[in-house]
């Protein structure tokens, strides 16, 4: 529950980050629908003309709860740390650290939210994929066609590949767990997943396949 907290009056970054925290616990929690501007004014302890001065829609300030999201989901497949020595350890690296990030307890949550709302608010669809698995396409498929141009993948459309490698790691489980019918897997469960949809992937586009 959003308790109501006077907005500080500190920088306007400072500002920013404390209404897009409290609004996308509101929307987590209540829906977006549910959730109007005067109701996230409140829990910031501000008014509504204070808070359209950073957001002057409520899709807009979706679209930052997204992106603050998003962030957190797919930095770590984006991460410089991240190997890329084969196309192997490269997946391997990509797969288990996306199966971590979208099965969150919060990934999980804005998901509903998007599928829940989005009838009524087309808006907040399209703003989910552009911050979310579109944006998480990119970065990988580059590197995909590094693989490729390299002669170490038989892979002539490296962002469908993308598209196939996460359609497959998602699978029916995602939606499970989506509806709350199953539990998210655990870490040992993740790996033995990611190793079955790359061991398949590697088959499909090995440099000796037609």
């Amino acid at each position: 529950m959003v308790t109501n907290a006077r907005l500080p009056r500190s920088a306007p970054d400072a500002r920013r980050e404390d209404i897009v925290s409290k609004a996308s616990e509101l929307f987590l929690n209540e829906g977006f629908a549910a959730t109007s501007m005067s109701t996230i004014a409140r829990a910031v302890g501000g008014s509504k003309a204070t808070l359209y001065k950073y957001f002057p829609t409520k899709e807009a300030l979706f679209e930052a709860v997204m992106e603050q999201r998003s962030a957190a989901v797919l930095g770590p497949i984006h991460s410089a740390d991240i190997p890329r020595e084969t196309p192997r350890i490269f997946l391997t690296a990509v797969g288990e650290r996306l199966l971590a990030g979208i099965y969150g307890p919060e990934a999980i949550a804005i998901n509903r939210v998007v599928v829940g709302d989005c009838v009524r608010s087309p808006e907040i669809g399209r703003v989910f994929f552009e911050m979310g698995p579109d944006r998480g396409k990119v970065g990988v498929a580059g590197q995909l066609a590094i693989f490729a141009k390299a002669g170490s993948l038989n892979l002539n459309d490296p962002l469908q590949g993308t598209e196939d490698f996460f359609a497959l790691l998602r699978g029916e489980a995602h939606f499970r767990v989506m509806a709350g019918v199953s539990a998210a897997p655990d870490e040992d469960e993740i790996r033995r997943h990611v190793r079955r949809v790359v061991d398949l992937l590697l088959k499909l586009w090995s440099p000796g396949n037609a």
